[in-house]
């Protein structure tokens, strides 16, 4: 029973994940392009210093308890948002205060519920439980920016945090009910039998030592910093190009991404044996030319919502994919730590992409930014299927 508890706390703390930064970014409508990176670079910067944190002892907590810190924190944060928001006096930089301090208490969940899932189920049950994973996760990436995007025209953003205050209150309630005690044993491992892989950088050096996580990480900041650049100047984009009703087709883009992703975690749940063939990296490198085909094709917004489909449809399967390559790879006592130095890699890598985001967009246009970083994610991911394909021959 508690198995299945799961499944509703990875949709609402998704919801609430995906509800928060983007309820955020409508907040700073308008803004200099260079504050949409600051917000996002804060939100993941944050995130970044907390996933490098938690790989040095996250095996050694009670997941429950960890998720339960995780979502009653984000909660305060929430309810004491909403006690002294005031739209007249409230300046930029306090939001980026607050997203950070949103960044630092949001990932230790991830690592956690990933601890928890171990526990409950077998390594044959991986596969579906991934799926549901990602189709939580993007599901609620549609759900949250409808609702966001209603709620805030509407109401205005203090409505907003309400929504988001009610959801985690939820999700606590859920988490809660899961309660339950890993031995301690099971927690740690057995290091008399892993001296190999004892110490504080347990999870880093266990990824080094091994080829294929090697690959696979790095692909994964590559992609991110992909998406690290250019999804935080998505709206201003819109406003750079003129197009009527930005906040409308800001919204229906995310819809259409996430959308793609829906259906890329379903094709992949129904036919995994297919899709398991198809390399990773390839699916990189499609995302890398839809960025750069955004482009030059901006101004039908049909096309650009069929492209962000394509990109939300090969991001499931590289996502999934990813996942498997470090679930597969990894022994369950250490897992925790694994996983939390893959956060660490998507943090960094999409933190890095912020930033350069920023700093380029100081001087050129946010659809030269399109093209250029289009090309460097396309290159990158030949660059590590090259070097992976080399020594794998040697």
């Amino acid at each position: 029973m508690k198995a299945k508890a799961i499944v509703p706390i990875t949709f609402l703390s998704d919801f609430s994940n995906a509800a928060i930064i983007f309820a955020f970014t409508l907040a700073l409508k308008g803004a200099a392009p260079v504050w949409f990176s600051l917000l996002w670079g804060g939100y993941y910067g944050a995130s970044f210093i907390i996933h490098a944190i938690m790989g040095l002892f996250i095996d050694k907590l009670q997941p429950v308890n960890t998720m339960l810190f995780s979502e009653v924190a984000r909660f305060i944060l929430m309810v004491g948002l909403m006690g002294f928001y005031d739209q007249s006096k409230f300046q930029i930089y306090e939001f980026i205060v607050i997203i950070v301090l949103i960044g630092f208490v949001e990932p230790i969940f991830h690592p956690a519920e990933i601890k928890l899932i171990y526990h409950f189920f077998k390594a044959k049950e991986l596969d579906k439980i991934n799926s549901i994973l990602e189709l939580s996760d993007q599901t609620m990436s549609i759900a949250a920016p409808i609702i966001m995007t209603y709620v805030s025209e509407n109401w205005g953003f203090k409505m907003a945090l309400l929504i988001i205050a009610c959801i985690l209150m939820l999700s606590i309630g859920v988490v809660a009910f899961t309660k339950v005690e890993i031995p301690e044993a099971k927690l740690t491992g057995d290091t008399t039998a892993h001296q190999t892989t004892t110490g504080m950088f347990d999870g880093y050096k266990y990824v080094l030592r091994k080829r294929s996580l090697k690959s696979a990480s790095l692909v994964l900041f590559f992609a991110n910093f992909g998406f690290g650049v250019l999804t935080p100047l998505l709206l201003p984009f819109l406003g750079e190009m003129s197009i009527s009703n930005e906040t409308t087709l800001y919204m229906m883009l995310n819809i259409a991404e996430s959308s793609g992703v829906i259906l890329g975690a379903f094709l992949f749940f129904r036919f995994s044996g297919k899709f398991e063939q198809v390399a990773s990296v390839f699916q990189v490198i499609i995302v890398g030319i839809c960025f750069i085909l955004v482009a030059f094709l901006f101004s039908n917004n049909l096309i650009l919502i069929l492209i962000y489909s394509v990109i939300g449809l090969s991001s499931a399967f590289f996502n999934i994919q990813n996942n498997l390559s470090f679930q597969r790879h990894t022994a369950e006592f250490i897992v925790g730590k694994v996983y939390a130095f893959k956060g660490m890699v998507t943090v960094l890598g999409f933190v890095f992409g912020t930033y350069a985001g920023g700093v380029m967009g100081r001087f050129l246009s946010i659809r030269i930014l399109f093209i250029i970083t289009g090309c460097v994610v396309t290159a990158s991911a030949i660059a590590v299927k090259v070097r992976e394909t080399v020594q794998n021959g040697s």
